[in-house]
């Protein structure tokens, strides 16, 4: 029987793995299958190590997968119509690491199916209608160092609240996960592990968090000294911004008292007829001025005057 599939690299429990996808066949048992599809570039059937049926019809687990896929690792069937799973289904699977089984119509496990299996690490019975489950399912896999086992959302067992659930869970705390069996005794020194590391992570960001604080403290205390000179500084400069508004007012005082001094000064001199020494003489009119002035005033009066020093009129 010839079903198509497609080959894909995926992610699956935080591994990448190369895969064989197969979804919507719908033959109900599939016996001597050959499967086609186009590998992936540099990849071919021995490096496949999961294989996924989503929505396939299966009514039974297919048969020599592990012919074509010798290292297959990863069996994954979803959406099935699997009503049981027994010892014999599983018989050639016993190499397996992960059995992924879900949204199935399973309704009891036979307590066998798991003898043989040596690696298998994680296990899942998940939205199944399992009514019971034999408690000495359990017996091969306490040695193992298990990794994950889940039944979670099987119904009937939840709706009957009954016996059997009670049993269940009883049996797997006290057979599985207090059993002292290697993966629950490597798990205890994990989180061991981690919590000493979050301790001294924790002890790192306290000593942090404390020099941040120091920090923060000499920021605000040098905030408040800065303040301080601010204020130290803009009543400094006030001071003296007063101060020289006075000065420069004083200033201007004697500025002007000077002006008017020199200008009274000057009047006086223009008046003194005892101190000209120079006449400007127009037509029979003399005109006594001082030649000082005459120089000030006139460029052209003072180079005659600075060209000829003893002239006397003119």
């Amino acid at each position: 029987m010839k079903i198509k599939a497609e080959y894909q690299v995926a992610s699956y429990q935080d591994r990448t793995l190369y895969e064989c996808y197969i979804i919507n066949n719908p033959n109900n048992e599939l016996k001597n299958i050959k499967i086609q599809g186009q590998h992936v570039a540099g990849k071919n059937r021995l490096d496949v190590a999961a294989v996924k049926f989503d929505g396939c019809q299966l009514t039974k687990i297919p048969k020599n997968l592990t012919k074509i896929f010798p290292n297959l690792k990863f069996l994954i069937i979803w959406n099935s119509i699997l009503q049981k799973l027994t010892k014999q289904d599983l018989a050639e699977y016993k190499e397996l690491e992960v059995i992924d089984i879900r949204y199935s119509l399973l309704s009891s496990l036979s307590g066998d199916i798991f003898e043989g299996f040596k690696d298998i690490k994680i296990i899942y019975f998940v939205g199944e209608e399992l009514q019971s489950i034999e408690p000495n399912i359990f017996d091969g896999l306490l040695s193992l160092e298990m990794a994950w086992l889940a039944f979670i959302g099987n119904l009937e067992i939840y709706k009957k609240g009954s016996q059997s659930y009670k049993e269940f869970r009883q049996d797997l705390s006290v057979r599985f996960y207090s059993s002292g069996a290697g993966h629950v005794e490597s798990y205890v020194k994990k989180l061991e592990q981690k919590v000493k590391k979050f301790k001294k992570i924790k002890e790192d960001l306290s000593g942090k968090v404390y020099r941040l604080e120091a920090i923060q403290e000499d920021l605000i205390n040098k905030n408040d000294e800065l303040k301080e000179e601010k204020a130290e500084m803009s009543s400094t400069s006030d001071f003296f911004i007063s101060f020289y508004k006075d000065e420069l007012r004083s200033l201007h005082r004697k500025i002007n008292k000077f002006e008017e001094g020199m200008l009274s000064d000057l009047k006086e001199l223009i008046q003194d007829e005892a101190t000209k020494d120079f006449k400007i003489i127009i037509g029979s009119h003399e005109f006594p001025v001082h030649k000082i002035l005459l120089a000030i005033r006139s460029p052209v009066l003072a180079e005659i005057l600075k060209s000829n020093p003893a002239i006397k009129s003119l």
